[in-house]
């Protein structure tokens, strides 16, 4: 059996070290609407602890995820995540579980196997403030999921509680029951078909990955779980042992806890079942602090009902006289003009649309009901009345057309931002693009430049070296006639020879009659 002591772990901030606003009703939603087998054993903390305050086997979860839609067991993507990782679940900021919530519903509905792996292509795990971790992108990753970062989850730090991890079987059993209070970036892996996947997820269009259009809250939701109306009382009382099943902890009082930071003990026949049923101490604690919590907002809230008015004709007994006795006129139609103005949706100022539905409800009186009698009064109102009402009813169908052009202005609004900033880092990625084909350009400018100084380099050598070798020749063949041992030099012909050297030396080379192309071989084989 699991240790009952609780004791600070001092990882979180005081600030963001809340207290918890779970009550038990709330609790007994938790169980129904996060998927914990019926035999999880779920603690309320004490009004003493708080979030990073720790107990051997038991499990600080955040209520945050199942708001969004998650279930336990989690996915394959989520547990991954949180084994790689090794932290509390209560160590997750909202970020992060809405990332993963809205790759999940992508993944779910396009067929994608997007794995944890896939994860680390595009983000790391980085602290945000002590004992709190986020997720951050990589440097020149593309946004898998967009506007993550508008949603509203106020209040999400004290939604917390406990649960004891032997009751959620082998599904649980990796779950970290401590804090932990890293300073660094912790990186994520990421697998052989991270990128492939990927951009699957990025060819989804940006619209649908908004996690506004992903994901739907739950419908249980903390804020209306502690009001009860009227017509949901009976099917609170009626269904109240559908929560049975889920084994419920409320520590007892401060002043009679046997030590400091003692949980309730749990008794060992409600841990050895899993469908054992709470202790008949336990419902009748139950019951009757659901039945306070439904009857105080009531008490408070309810006005008193107003006595009803009886109205009585005095009826005297003598009669008048008969020429003392007004006729009530007939009552003509009452021609009121109830309607708006033409231009009503199109009206941006307040204070004219609240000029329009002051008009509208409340005209002013028709010269009809000048001098009538009180009959004739009471009728006439009576039907005065009812056509104001019908022109509220005109008033509330116009404000509800107003409002849905104002929230179709507001989308589009939104939808041109958007596109504007994909259209602007589509821009700077062409200009990154353009800026590094000039650069590879005017290296290869250079490249040229440089290969034809070289080709005329070797040309020159070339010419140098036939040169030599021509003159070299004649000298040996005139040293030859000279010393008497060869007869073949001719002294005219050399004259010749060197005069047809002259006038090609001064003629002027064309520059490009070297191919630069050719390699150092071919050049002096061609010359030679």
């Amino acid at each position: 059996m699991a240790s009952q002591v609780f004791v600070p772990q001092h990882i979180l901030e005081p600030k963001s070290a809340k207290q918890a606003k779970l009550t038990e009703e709330q609790v007994e939603l938790i169980q129904t609407s996060a998927g914990f087998p019926p035999n999880a054993v779920i603690r309320f903390p004490a009004a003493n602890e708080r979030m990073d305050w720790f107990c051997p086997g038991w499990i600080n979860f955040l209520y945050y995820p199942f708001k969004i839609g998650m279930k336990f067991p989690f996915s394959h993507l989520t547990r991954g995540f949180l084994e790689f990782v090794h932290l509390s679940p209560s160590q997750i900021m909202p970020q992060v579980w809405r990332i993963l919530r809205a790759l999940e519903v992508l993944s779910e509905r396009h067929s994608i196997p997007f794995d944890f792996e896939d994860l680390g292509f595009t983000y790391d795990l980085r602290t945000s403030g002590p004992g709190r971790f986020t997720l951050a992108m990589k440097d020149k990753r593309p946004r898998l999921i967009h506007k993550v970062d508008k949603a509203n989850d106020r209040g999400w730090m004290h939604w917390y509680f406990f649960v004891l991890r032997d009751s959620l079987g082998n599904e649980g059993s990796f779950l970290e029951d401590d804090l932990r209070k890293e300073k660094k970036t912790i990186s994520l892996p990421s697998g052989p078909k991270s990128k492939e996947r990927t951009a699957q997820i990025q060819a989804i269009p940006v619209q649908e990955r908004w996690f506004a259009s992903l994901v739907a809250e739950s419908p249980v939701s903390l804020e209306e779980s502690g009001q009860d109306s009227d017509g949901s009382k009976e099917v609170e009382e009626e269904n109240i042992d559908a929560y049975i099943p889920m084994q419920v902890v409320f520590p007892v009082g401060e002043a009679s806890l046997p030590a400091p930071n003692k949980c309730p003990p749990v008794s060992t026949a409600a841990m050895s079942s899993s469908s054992s049923r709470l202790t008949p101490s336990a419902h009748e604690l139950l019951a009757l602090a659901s039945k306070k919590k439904r009857a105080s907002p009531r008490l408070a809230s309810t006005p008193q009902k107003l006595p009803k008015l009886s109205v009585a004709i005095e009826t005297k007994p003598n009669l008048p006289r008969p020429h003392e006795v007004k006729t009530v006129p007939a009552l003509k139609p009452l021609d009121v003009k109830m309607s708006l103005s033409p231009d009503f949706c199109s009206l941006q100022d307040v204070s004219l649309m609240r000029g329009e539905i002051h008009k509208l409800m409340l005209p002013s009186s028709p010269d009809v009901f000048k001098g009538l009698p009180p009959a004739g009064l009471l009728s006439a109102s009576s039907a005065y009345a009812f056509q104001s009402l019908q022109a509220g009813l005109v008033a509330a169908e116009k404000v509800a057309l107003l409002e849905k052009a104002l929230d179709e202005s507001k989308h589009n609004e939104s939808l041109s931002r958007s596109l504007a900033e994909d259209n602007a880092k589509l821009v700077q990625d062409l200009q990154k693009e353009v800026t590094a084909q000039s650069a590879q350009i005017s290296r290869l400018v250079d490249r040229i430049k440089a290969l034809e100084a070289y080709g005329r380099k070797k040309k020159q050598e070339v010419i140098d070296a036939a040169c030599y070798y021509v003159w070299q020749t004649r000298g040996d063949l005139m040293a030859s006639f000279l010393a008497g041992e060869s007869a073949n030099w001719n002294a005219e012909e050399d004259i010749a020879t060197w005069k047809k050297v002259q006038e090609d030396m001064d003629s002027p080379v064309a520059e490009d009659g070297f191919d630069v192309g050719q390699s150092d071989g071919e050049a002096d084989s061609k010359h030679a």
